[in-house]
């Protein structure tokens, strides 16, 4: 009776030392699989981005230049005998036409006050992600109203010229440039007042 027990508590042991073996023998000696089975099971296509035709571009510049912007400000003219300020607007296009509407006046409205309505032309200078510069001729008419020297008030039509320098910067637009007034109508040396520079300061749409 011994000996069977014996007998079959070593077969036993000798057995699960046998599937031990197997178990550890097919845990580890044998490969799971190889990397590119790995790299199949996982998805890379966020990876992907990276490398898209046309994503080097992302970054654009902050507006079109193809495209016209309006502008709203204010302005300043070094007039000699009078402080003239002034509202200006209208919109400006990237080497193409636009329009321009200012309207000037002393400070107690009452010396002088100028109505001008002009097209223009901006030549482009330089552009940027975030600034650009112009150079902008307009030439339209104007009604002038003054005091004269029996304090009266009369009106005028003139034609008005105003090349300028225009750099842009995000929304802001400064402007520098000089307006020349050809009275009445008239082209001849007699009739044209002298340049008077102007500043302005404006936003853009």
């Amino acid at each position: 009776m011994k000996k069977l027990i014996i007998s079959t508590a070593l077969a036993v042991t000798l057995g699960l030392n046998v599937n031990a073996q197997v178990v550890i023998s097919n845990d580890f000696g044998k490969p799971v699989g190889s990397a590119d089975d790995l790299n199949s099971d996982v998805n890379w296509s966020w990876n992907d981005d990276y490398h898209r035709p046309g994503l080097s571009n992302i970054y654009e510049d902050d507006y079109d230049y193809n495209d016209s912007f309006f502008y709203a400000g204010l302005s300043w003219y070094n007039n000699k005998s009078v402080n003239v300020f002034g509202l200006n607007a209208g919109y400006l296009k990237w080497n193409g036409f636009g329009g321009d509407f200012n309207w000037a006046f002393d400070v107690e409205f009452k010396a002088l006050q100028d109505f001008n309505l002009s097209g223009n032309y901006s030549l482009g200078l330089w552009r940027t992600g975030s600034s650009m510069g112009m150079l902008t001729f307009a030439l339209g008419p104007s009604y002038r109203i003054y005091k004269t020297d029996g304090d009266k008030t009369e009106g005028k039509v003139d034609i008005v010229a105003d090349p300028r320098i225009v750099i842009r910067a995000n929304k802001i637009l400064v402007t520098l440039g000089t307006q020349l007034r050809f009275k009445e109508l008239h082209f001849t040396k007699a009739y044209t007042d002298k340049p008077v520079f102007h500043f302005g300061l404006a936003y853009c749409f």
